[in-house]
């Protein structure tokens, strides 16, 4: 193996057996060759691009709402966008509370 990169592909590619976290089994179980050729291929739809720029350029992440939850949930921070402006005070001013504006003139 190449000590001064112990992750370079080609190391990895000789590796006997490769390390845990490179492992593929599952990976190849689900997209044979064929299949992942042929995914590939199909290319990405206009709309799914559009979405992907999007969300790397707001840095939200890219998925359904349930998916985004579970993610908030997860890493305990919020990742949906809040309503953009000023929050709003509805707070009545308590030295405001004595003015009787029913009896002016």
């Amino acid at each position: 193996m190449f000590p001064m990169f112990p992750r370079v592909s080609s190391a990895l590619r000789v590796c006997h057996p490769p390390p845990p976290w490179l492992a593929m089994e599952r990976f190849r179980q689900r997209w044979p060759a064929n299949k992942w050729c042929v995914y590939l291929n199909e290319g990405e739809a206009e709309e799914q691009l559009r979405e992907l720029r999007r969300c790397t350029h707001t840095g939200r992440p890219l998925g359904g709402k349930a998916f985004v939850q579970e993610l908030e949930n997860i890493t305990k921070r919020r990742l949906v966008p809040s309503k953009g402006g000023r929050p709003r005070h509805n707070r009545a001013n308590p030295s405001q509370a004595g003015l009787d504006f029913e009896n002016v003139g």
